[in-house]
């Protein structure tokens, strides 16, 4: 029997739950709205690119979605609460681009163990038992 082990908690954050540091921010002015919603748009454009990179690793795409990455969370707005928003949105910008280094992990956490595990069969179709592994010592063998 063949056994095929998967880091299942390789820890990546969720695009949805990074954007709430942006969502909580209230503008004061007309200004700040355009702000926070041009912040919004570049962000969701990040995500969109990570998805399509997932699918076509074309070269240099990764490095772009980095880049661009950096240069938003480095942006001066005119809202100084949306600026130190976006610092912290590049302190956990390692867990968000995981997915650029690990194109097999889903870009979204909010997927049920259920859709992981579906996951990991089909990628490995030829495995007669499929482990995964939970930390150093648990393993849970699953049917092929």
């Amino acid at each position: 029997m063949m056994q095929v082990s998967f880091t299942v908690f390789d820890h990546v954050l969720c695009w949805i739950h990074a954007e709430r540091i942006i969502n909580r921010l209230i503008p004061l002015n007309e200004n700040h709205e355009k702000a926070v919603n041009w912040v919004r748009e570049q962000i969701w454009q990040i995500y969109a690119d990570i998805k399509c990179y997932k699918t076509h690793q074309e070269h240099g795409l990764k490095e772009e979605i980095q880049a661009r990455f950096e240069e938003l969370c480095h942006t001066e707005t005119c809202y100084e609460s949306l600026n130190q928003a976006l610092k912290r949105l590049g302190k956990n910008q390692h867990e968000l681009l995981r997915v650029l280094e690990k194109p097999w992990i889903p870009v979204t956490q909010l997927l049920s163990v259920n859709e992981i595990f579906e996951t990991m069969l089909k990628s490995e179709k030829s495995a007669a038992v499929l482990v995964v592994r939970m930390g150093e010592n648990a393993e849970i063998p699953l049917p092929a």
